[in-house]
């Protein structure tokens, strides 16, 4: 029995091996990260069917959009006239600023016709009003002079708000309010932009990402376990914000795409960073590799349930938006009130002293202060976790609060406020304070997990593992590149440092980065 086990660890031992070891035709599988962008894409491409609403429904503007096409859109536009002669006159050919933003002459009929039968409904209403208190008053006059009693003026009021009513009552909800046209209200475009003010909002946000990705990587401490994470993150919710600048500008099916999968991206990445920093996962980590599969391999059949059903499921994606954002919320939430219920790492032995050893050993710069100092070598086996004191975890209760009534705007969907604010663009601008008070906490947070030895973890460019892997990869083909084809300089670096280590040409690049401002 004693000499069959070494044989069985050896086959279990080949067995791995062979597991990992290439296959036949030296090609690997594709990760799941690798096929989610080239699926967005293709998904994209596909025909989306449109969102009907009771305005696109309604015979007043199918009426005016066949009227206006046939008025304008013809082959003979300047000789033709619509059926029921209403003569609307547009210019043939669009502004060069319709053009540029992809306007045809039938979205440009579209948008006349959302204006006009909301104007329509609204003289209407004005109208009814009018007669009404004609009417109403005519009465009461006629009563006086036959020698009734007079009505007081609210009984007048009264009267004349019931009759308004009543003939609402019979209208149907095109006639007589603003209504939504292929899922959207009616806004006054600027410069080609259908929601100009979501755009604007749209764009405040990216200007906040862009602005803390530097930020980032600068105040970031670069043995903090999740800096790549971070970094991922931001540079995810700024393609967010870039897709819904498109998609308010212009909607379309291939935009409208791009902006609900890439939200859709955000929040995941989101949720993914509060799993990996609550629970402690590391690049490295095996249940990081696990839980970073698990979050892309869901975003992917999230993405192609959406690209394969016969109709966008808009409710369906709203619900798992929402139950991912909650989920962010309530744990963050969780984190300020009973941070002891999260891991913080005591249960290993060595933990301190493997810390210590990490924040004295060489060439450890920028181990994490803002000021590029060694953070102190912790001697305790247990540590107080990060940002508990008072005044971080009242911040962050702040910042989920902020964040929860902030999704709340999308629930209050009402008609915008001079065709211009709606609740989805108030939503868009109250993001903008949220989110750089978001990434200073977070800021402050990650210098504290390395400053006080509660979790620390090896330079990212000195570690090798995980995510730096492909990183590496590439900086180690680039030198052997400039070794080779390079010419004069490869040369030159070549008699100058003999064999250029991978570390060096990591700072030395790390360096110029830093000076470009990178």
């Amino acid at each position: 029995c004693d000499n069959k086990m070494p044989q069985r660890r050896r086959k279990r031992q080949t067995s791995r091996r062979a597991a990992r070891s290439p296959t036949p035709s030296g090609l690997r599988p594709p990760r799941l990260s690798s096929l989610l962008f080239p699926l967005m894409v293709l998904c994209c491409l596909l025909p989306l069917a449109a969102l009907a609403s009771q305005g696109d429904r309604s015979f007043e503007y199918k009426r005016c959009v066949a009227s206006c096409t046939a008025d304008v859109c013809g082959h003979q536009a300047a000789d033709m006239m619509a059926p029921d002669g209403d003569g609307m006159v547009a210019p043939l050919r669009l502004p060069w600023v319709l053009r540029m933003t992809f306007w045809t002459c039938k979205d440009d009929c579209s948008y006349h016709c959302t204006h006009r039968v909301t104007n329509d409904a609204f003289a209407t209403v004005k109208a009814i009003k009018k007669e009404a208190k004609a009417a109403i008053w005519a009465e009461v006059e006629q009563a006086t002079k036959a020698g009734g009693a007079g009505a007081s003026r609210n009984d007048v009021n009264e009267r004349i708000r019931a009759k308004v009513d009543s003939r609402l009552a019979r209208l149907k909800p095109v006639q007589k309010q603003m209504v939504q046209y292929h899922g959207k209200w009616v806004f006054i475009r600027f410069l080609g932009a259908q929601e100009p003010l979501s755009v604007l909002f749209s764009l405040a946000n990216l200007a906040v990402h862009l602005k803390y990705i530097p930020i980032l990587r600068v105040k970031l401490p670069d043995v903090f376990p999740l800096k790549i994470v971070y970094l991922a993150h931001a540079f995810i919710s700024a393609n967010a914000w870039v897709w819904s600048s498109v998609f308010h500008a212009r909607d379309k099916p291939f935009t409208e795409k791009l902006d609900y999968f890439s939200a859709g991206a955000a929040i995941l990445s989101g949720f993914f960073f509060t799993i990996s920093r609550l629970y402690r996962l590391s690049p490295g980590n095996p249940r990081f590799s696990i839980f970073l599969k698990i979050c892309s391999g869901a975003l992917l059949l999230h993405i192609l349930y959406l690209c394969i059903i016969p109709r966008f499921d808009y409710s369906y994606n709203m619900a798992v938006n929402v139950t991912l954002a909650l989920g962010h919320n309530v744990l963050w939430l969780a984190y300020s009130f009973f941070p002891g219920m999260f891991p913080d790492g005591s249960s290993d032995p060595y933990r301190a002293t493997r810390t210590a050893l990490r924040t004295t050993k060489q060439n450890a710069s920028g181990l994490s202060t803002p000021t590029k100092g060694s953070p102190p070598a912790p001697v305790l086996a247990r540590f107080n976790l990060p940002s508990t004191s008072k005044k971080a975890r009242r911040r962050l209760r702040l910042i989920v609060l902020l964040l929860t009534l902030a999704a709340g705007l999308e629930l209050l969907d009402f008609p915008p406020l001079g065709r211009a604010l709606d609740a989805h663009a108030l939503w868009h601008l109250s993001t903008v304070p949220i989110s750089l008070m978001w990434y200073e906490w977070m800021v402050r947070d990650a210098q504290e997990c390395v400053s006080s030895g509660y979790w620390i973890g090896d330079p990212l460019e000195s570690s090798g593992r995980g995510v730096s892997r492909p990183v590496l990869g590439a900086l180690g083909k680039a030198t052997e590149w400039a070794k080779t084809r390079a010419g004069p300089i490869g040369a030159h670096l070549e008699r100058n440092t003999g064999s250029l280590e991978l570390a060096a040409l990591t700072e030395r690049l790390s360096g110029l980065a830093g000076k470009a401002g990178l």
